[in-house]
């Protein structure tokens, strides 16, 4: 398509949400539906107001993807990128606020680290490095569900690139990358680029080889106990609020508490619904290749919730002999102390490898100080993660290399 921009702000602004929907490549297309799209047009429209002008920034191409940005002006600037595949079908849309100038978090020294950019399996990736002399250990980061890039973007806020420089002014490398757009299931999704990114960490001179660690946040720390049992050489394991809770089960919990913010939104509520009858399809014997996405969760693929089904991250995290450390927020809705934390702790009491375990109890799931019952627009203010995080991370790892 010419104008790939044009045409989903076309079609969202007179609500032709299956025709959009259409638009999309197949894979992508199985996992939507035009219901949820719209649903999703209507809260953004709530919360930043109705679009009155556009303006194009460019057009930038990584590998197959083609990615189309411009500026919207609403309630306030909003930055859309529409992505494209080679033949100009739809792979992903996002809509963010125009951040105010990022800058390095208090705690980050960018004279004292490098970064680069290199290609990872047909996505790009950073990597970060020291100034220091000798090699350094490093960590492989895995961002949480979603469509984000290697910086964990999310609105103003980089928590990615946070963890990054922070780690690397205190003398740990690291390699992020933009998540892959064509994985079909969540091991796809992380666990081939987790040992890619690890070979390239081990490779490189900056680097001890013996030294090398996963670091995931969310959705990324429960599948790094996946890709941690079948890479022996792996030095150890840092999972912030990672899920234990099956994704569909924990999808229903969050969607009820985003309804309980304000019950007189019946969207909101409705959305909790349907997603518990969706999610009790992934859990029944019926679920089968032949179930339409359109009846399960997110409208993904049946062969994507079989993965979902068949992984439990902490019973795959118990027989691994790897020490470990978990740090859990207190404020966290999405991954909670109750629902999830508590699944790894007991986990931890039964594993071979040590485990090290922190919760931060004014800390919510970006790992943001702040306090109150927590809610979305939480994560909307220009923050960055916890000091104490990237120290505590820091320390351990300091430690594991010592041993």
């Amino acid at each position: 398509m010419d104008d790939p921009i044009g045409l989903v702000l076309s079609l969202a602004g007179a609500g032709n949400f299956g025709l959009l929907r259409r638009a999309f490549a197949p894979a992508q297309r199985r996992r939507l539906r035009a219901e949820n799209l719209r649903r999703a047009w209507k809260q953004h429209v709530s919360r930043h107001g109705e679009i009155h002008s556009v303006e194009a920034v460019g057009v930038t191409t990584t590998g197959a993807v083609r990615k189309h940005e411009a500026v919207l002006v609403s309630g306030e600037k909003l930055h859309l990128v529409v992505s494209t595949d080679e033949r100009g079908r739809l792979v992903n849309i996002q809509v963010n606020p125009v951040a105010s100038e990022w800058d390095w978090p208090q705690y980050a020294n960018p004279e004292s680290f490098d970064e680069h950019d290199l290609p990872l399996l047909g996505v790009r990736a950073t990597l970060t490095t020291p100034r220091m002399k000798g090699n350094s250990a490093a960590v492989v980061l895995l961002a949480g569900g979603g469509p984000f890039d290697r910086d964990m973007t999310m609105g103003h806020n980089k928590i990615g690139k946070d963890l990054a420089a922070g780690l690397a002014t205190r003398g740990i490398a690291s390699l992020r990358y933009d998540k892959p757009v064509s994985a079909a299931t969540p091991t796809e999704e992380y666990v081939p680029y987790a040992h890619a990114a690890l070979g390239l960490l081990r490779a490189d001179s900056r680097v001890d080889p013996a030294r090398t660690f996963i670091l995931g946040h969310s959705m990324g720390a429960s599948w790094a106990p996946r890709a941690a049992e079948s890479d022996p050489a792996l030095a150890g394991l840092v999972l912030l609020a990672p899920q234990a809770q099956p994704m569909h089960e924990a999808a229903v919990r969050v969607l009820d508490y985003l309804a309980a913010l304000d019950p007189t939104d019946r969207d909101a509520r409705a959305a909790a619904t349907a997603m518990a009858r969706q999610a009790r399809k992934v859990g029944s014997a019926t679920l089968s290749p032949r179930t339409p996405p359109r009846k399960l969760p997110f409208s993904y693929s049946t062969q994507y919730w079989l993965d979902v089904r068949d992984h439990d991250p902490a019973d795959v995290f118990e027989h691994l002999e790897l020490p470990a450390l978990i740090l859990q927020g207190g404020r966290d809705y999405q991954v909670t102390p109750e629902d999830d934390f508590a699944l790894w702790l007991s986990a931890a009491d039964r594993r071979p490898g040590t485990t090290t375990t922190r919760l931060y109890p004014e800390d919510n799931h970006l790992f943001f100080v702040g306090s109150g019952r927590p809610d979305p627009a939480e994560y909307d203010a220009p923050q960055h993660v916890d000091p104490r995080v990237v120290d505590d991370v820091a320390l351990w790892i300091d430690g594991v290399g010592a041993d």
